[in-house]
């Protein structure tokens, strides 16, 4: 076990300030706290780190580094310390050499690679132009970058291959919207407009580069830490094979399937890390097919997922930045002592999305897992430990100009087999409840698969391969609709809020399927609609309604929701726990069990009225464009309005020509999930 190194030099404790996002930052600062540093995060010290892209960020930097080298901070004593820190994370700051530059100007030493190698990772394109100058294989078409659309036609037109691309922001992949894979020109038209802004909205630029897109090839990381006197140290690799839309949601370690790859991938690394001076723990990333491997990427920090490689190799990961990068780290070597329990690991993302429509789908959680850790101690190919690191808790809302991440999922086994199975067993007490929806279920189906269970997949099998099921069962579907009957109409066993204003109320002792004490909310016009998604659903009755336990209810805006468990099926009683989040007038977010379902009411027209279709939002965001006017005819299929949501521009279209009537928001509006953008009449 590392020692404490304050207590080695028998003076004060550094410390250190960790950046990034709350659920990563915890973890690098507990680390860090085992190494004797003591770590804060922004949000401990009030300082506001901004976003390297947003105005004024450099200046605002300089005044939160300045804070925090302050010692009078808040009335802490901070000055009594003979070293300080700031470790970037897994920040955006991370992979800027301005951080350091800054970090210097303050007195503070950065826990970071020298800056001109921060500056060659930075820029993809130059990384891989240097690659290319060593002799590393690689997919890229042109070093020549291009930003618009015709540039784009131009160079494709004159590239020799007529096969599917991948276009590459220059800033790299930032969880995916950095990426695009396009299949033919037709695509390319179509979708590059959009994807341009987005690239624009998230990096500042929209300067890309082309590459070949390789099929049936494992997507592999390799981790590593070069020291001061040259020693490089490999980690086991990561299969993040499975990705969702270029964004990784499922890694396993160690890779299997690329052992005739591996010595000459590692080989070629260590001549490229040598040749560019790189200093501390970062990570290449491969595209692996039988003994030939192309690198696609680099990091110069931690990647997201280094908690999965340090516990299959029994070391940490904290410990081999500061033997790289202080004096005082280097005093100890790092180890590595593996466990048994950790020989393969799964890790599992967590976001807030609507991965089956593939939506972003922000919100407020109401209710988060209560257990986090798992362990089975069992004989030995039962044994396995798994983590749960949530960046949520309940009560908080995850808002709309986030990345939508909600936490990640770590899990260990003697074998592949064990850690998966263990995984899929943690996926079905994972419990994330509220207004938003969650990816769990989606990610457990993919788990489940056959061909992911024998490993036989690659880097395109999610989003080619892999066909989810389409939509809840239908009596998850009206059980969905009878709980919000039953709050909008009474009765189901559910009682009525007893304060107005409350967001969650005590239990009330109703016994199982009880309906005393309830009282009506609203009572709905005879031909009102009930919607679960986009199914129509008539035969859903309250009264059905088999509660076990009495429920819990609450007000959210001064609607109704409910939560607790019911029994499911007049013969099996399965018993499914449920939650009923009031979303806006005549909304829901119902989960119910591992299906997260949005529940609409619809009001009758009025008779007389002419047949008006609404357009209404897919996501919870801010409107970033109205693109036609009150009157103007648009094609079908074609963008009325453009949502921001989660780092993510959603278009909104309908599926035949129309005419709009009158708009309901303008641009820049904050908008939920099912509120009325506009009218129109359809045309076809």
């Amino acid at each position: 076990m590392r020692q404490n190194l304050a207590e080695n030099r028998g003076e004060s404790s550094p410390r250190a300030l960790v950046l990034g996002p709350p659920g990563v930052s915890r973890r690098i600062a507990a680390d860090l706290e085992a190494e004797g540093i003591r770590a804060l995060l922004p949000g401990d010290l009030g300082l506001d780190v901004p976003l390297p892209t947003s105005p004024g960020a450099e200046a605002k930097l300089r005044v939160a580094l300045s804070a925090f080298a302050d010692p009078r901070l808040g009335g802490r004593s901070l000055a009594s310390t003979s070293e300080s820190y700031i470790h970037p994370g897994v920040s955006p700051w991370a992979d800027r050499p301005e951080l350091s530059r800054i970090g210097q100007e303050m007195g503070l030493a950065v826990v970071a690679p020298p800056p001109k190698v921060l500056s060659l990772f930075a820029n993809k394109l130059s990384f891989l132009a240097e690659a290319d100058r060593q002799g590393l294989p690689h997919l890229v078409l042109s070093f020549e970058p291009v930003q618009s659309l015709r540039e784009t036609e131009r160079l494709i037109e004159e590239l020799p291959t007529d096969s599917p691309v991948v276009l590459k922001s220059l800033r790299g992949s930032a969880g995916g919207v950095g990426v695009r894979v396009v299949q033919d020109t037709d695509e390319l038209r179509r979708a590059l407009p959009l994807w341009i802004d987005q690239l624009r909205l998230n990096f500042g630029e929209a300067m890309f580069f082309v590459e070949r897109y390789l099929e049936g090839a494992r997507r592999v990381v390799q981790p590593f830490c070069r020291l001061p006197d040259g020693h490089l140290e490999f980690f086991p690799t990561l299969d993040a094979s499975l990705t969702h839309r270029s964004r990784k949601i499922i890694e396993f370690c160690p890779s299997q399937g690329i052992e005739e790859a591996e010595p000459a991938m590692r080989a070629a690394a260590a001549s490229f890390l040598e040749s560019c001076g790189y200093l501390g723990v970062g990570c290449l990333e491969f595209l692996v097919e039988g003994e030939r491997f192309h690198l696609i990427e680099g990091l110069a920090r931690l990647n997201t997922g280094y908690h999965l490689w340090e516990r299959v190799a029994g070391t940490r990961a904290i410990a081999w930045q500061l033997a790289a990068h202080t004096e005082r780290g280097r005093q100890l070597a790092p180890g590595r002592k593996p466990e048994r329990q950790w020989a393969c690991g799964v890790a599992v993302r967590l976001y807030a999305e609507d991965a089956l429509r593939q939506l972003p789908q922000p919100g407020m959680v109401l209710e988060v897992p209560e257990r986090t850790r798992w362990s089975e101690p069992g004989a030995r190919g039962s044994a396995g430990e798994a983590e749960l690191d949530l960046a949520v808790a309940g009560g908080q809302e995850v808002p709309p100009r986030s990345d939508g991440f909600l936490g990640s999922l770590w899990v260990g086994g003697p074998t592949r087999e064990r850690a998966q199975e263990l995984a899929l067993q943690v996926l079905s007490e994972v419990w994330i409840a509220g207004s938003l929806q969650t990816n769990e279920r989606y990610v457990a189906e993919i788990l489940s698969h056959p061909w992911v269970r024998q490993g036989v997949f690659h880097a395109g099998f999610v989003d080619e391969e892999f066909i989810p099921e389409l939509g809840p069962p239908p009596e998850l579907a009206r059980a969905a609709v009878a709980l919000c009957r039953a709050l909008a109409e009474g009765g189901g066993g559910i009682p009525a809020p007893q304060a107005r204003g409350a967001r969650v109320l005590s239990m009330i002792g109703l016994g199982r399927g009880g309906a005393r004490g309830a009282k009506a909310v609203e009572i709905p016009e005879p031909e009102a609609r009930w919607f679960c998604g986009d199914r129509w659903i008539q035969d859903a009755d309250p009264a059905a309604l088999s509660w076990d336990g009495p429920p819990r209810t609450w007000e959210q805006g001064g609607r109704p929701g409910v939560s607790g468990w019911i029994l499911l099926g007049a013969e099996t009683k399965r018993r499914l726990r449920l939650c009923a989040f009031p979303e806006g007038e005549s909304r829901w977010v119902v989960r119910l069990g591992g299906w997260v379902m949005p529940v609409r009411r619809r009001a009758p027209r009025p008779a007389g009225q002419a047949k008006v279709f609404r357009l209404s939002a897919l996501v919870k965001g801010r409107v970033r464009a109205i693109l036609y006017r009150k009157g103007a005819e648009v094609p079908g299929h074609e963008a009325l309005a453009i949502v921001e949501s989660l780092q993510t521009l959603v278009p909104h279209a309908l599926p035949a020509k129309a005419r709009v009537i009158q708009w309901h928001v303008r641009a820049e509006d904050e908008v939920h999930w099912g509120q009325d953008l506009a009218d129109v009449d359809l045309l076809e």
